[in-house]
């Protein structure tokens, strides 16, 4: 009895780690969705006050780091005086297996320069992880 136990725990272990290796890319398709939407949206997230209202119309939660005040005196271009605003947003993954096994979000970074107009746009989503196996010559992805 005890036996069947464990091997049964033992199997639904393994069956917990299977649903990644079977995303035929739906995880990193989505991340390429959420990039490529961003990065053809510059037009809407040319200034700090476009990119706000572009992503309460998208409906994507946000917040907004304001840098310290520059010193008196200071140049707008010097050392001293820090660029402008940095936009933090979060764009919810939908698929489930991703959302779990993956990451439940795909993070958004808009770096401004102290004239409020967008210098970077970075986005970030946890990596896949691929497994070679060398005797077969087969990669294996895990929630790509």
């Amino acid at each position: 009895m005890r036996s069947a136990f464990v091997l049964l725990l033992l199997a639904a272990g393994v069956l917990v780690m299977l649903p990644p290796f079977f995303t035929h890319g739906t995880c990193q398709a989505e991340f390429e969705a959420a990039s490529a939407l961003v990065e053809h949206a510059q037009g809407g997230l040319a200034t700090a006050s476009r990119a706000e209202s572009y992503l309460n119309e998208q409906g994507i939660s946000y917040r907004i780091a304001e840098p310290p005040p520059c010193p008196a005196g200071a140049r707008l271009d010097s050392l001293s005086c820090p660029e402008g605003p940095k936009v933090f947003a979060s764009i919810p993954v939908k698929d489930r297996i991703c959302r779990f096994y993956r990451d439940d979000a795909i993070r958004v970074r808009l770096d401004f320069n102290a004239h409020r107009q967008l210098i970077r746009i970075q986005t970030d989503m946890r990596p896949f992880r691929a497994y070679r196996i060398g005797l077969l010559g087969l990669d294996l992805y895990w929630a790509r």
